[in-house]
């Protein structure tokens, strides 16, 4: 059986990828594809030990069945469909349900685990089943527990790591660029890591930042060629540390020969910066696209 053959039994999508669920009478019931041809059945049901005697019997005479499980409220059943054929697949759910309700099974709620009526919903990263009081009472908690200026200041600071690199290795010429993506990839992530979820702004912010630390690391490298320069001048009786001739800096920064050399190591830093920022958020877009979104699928 293929794929496409189970989606032929009507089954309604959500909005996450490779989601989706079925109702049968009174029972909602998750589909879920997994790579290597499985397919994951999943519900949130009343707990009986006859239900859970019920799913190891399957397991045990099926051999298509990779596991079947009542855990608390989860009941789950992982088959490989690939092996099946679409009547044995239609029979195995409706055994299923004929079971749940020789048991006295009901569907319950995810949170409350009481019976009701009940819909599938998508709740953040995760399809559950929910009546609406749960799901209004999720959504209202539901608050980001992080802020854009904790992200700004993260992105900031691990951008630095990029900016040393840029300071650190400057005398080796345009190869200094390379270090244009280990900035690209500090202030994404730095931005991620105390800040919201990665947007526009996100991105607009991450590039700003990244020019800022660019720009510090510009500074200390400008500085550390002033170090060496004046110890070679003085054939090494003049220790300087980068911060002693840090205030010498803002001299050679207005110097047209200066800034010239300058400006196409800054140019191809910062695009290799942007250029990492850019597949960064392609991925992360692919994978976090519906991340913290509640959607009540009302079937009824």
């Amino acid at each position: 059986m293929k794929k496409q053959d189970i989606l032929n039994l009507k089954l309604n999508p959500t909005d996450k990828p490779d989601y989706y669920y079925l109702v049968i009478d009174e029972y909602i019931l998750i589909l879920a594809f997994m790579p290597f041809y499985r397919l994951a059945i999943m519900s949130s049901v009343t707990y009986k030990k006859s239900l859970a005697d019920y799913l190891n019997r399957l397991y045990i005479h099926n051999d298509d069945i990779r596991r079947a499980y009542l855990i608390e409220h989860d009941l789950g059943i992982v088959l490989n469909y690939r092996r099946m054929d679409q009547k044995e697949f239609e029979a195995i759910l409706k055994n299923l349900v004929i079971t749940l309700k020789e048991l006295n099974i009901h569907t319950v709620d995810r949170f409350t685990k009481q019976p009701g009526v009940l819909y599938p919903a998508f709740m953040a990263e995760d399809i559950e089943i929910v009546s609406r009081q749960s799901f209004a009472k999720q959504e209202r908690e539901h608050q980001p527990k992080k802020s854009k200026n904790t992200g700004l200041l993260s992105a900031l600071l691990l951008g630095l790591i990029g900016s040393w690199m840029f300071a650190h290795y400057h005398k080796l010429g345009l190869i200094v660029s390379l270090s244009g993506i280990i900035l690209g990839l500090c202030t994404f992530f730095g931005y991620l890591w105390l800040g919201e979820r990665m947007d526009k702004k996100g991105i607009i912010s991450s590039v700003v930042i990244s020019a800022v630390d660019l720009l510090i690391g510009q500074v200390f490298a400008t500085a550390i060629s002033i170090k060496d320069g004046l110890a070679a001048s003085t054939k090494n009786t003049m220790h300087l540390s980068i911060f002693e001739t840090l205030p010498l800096v803002p001299h050679f920064l207005v110097e047209q020969d200066v800034v010239s050399a300058m400006v196409p190591y800054l140019a191809l830093t910062l695009l290799l910066a942007i250029i990492t920022i850019l597949i960064c958020f392609h991925f992360y877009k692919k994978a976090h696209l519906l991340k913290n979104t509640y959607i009540l699928y009302d079937q009824r």
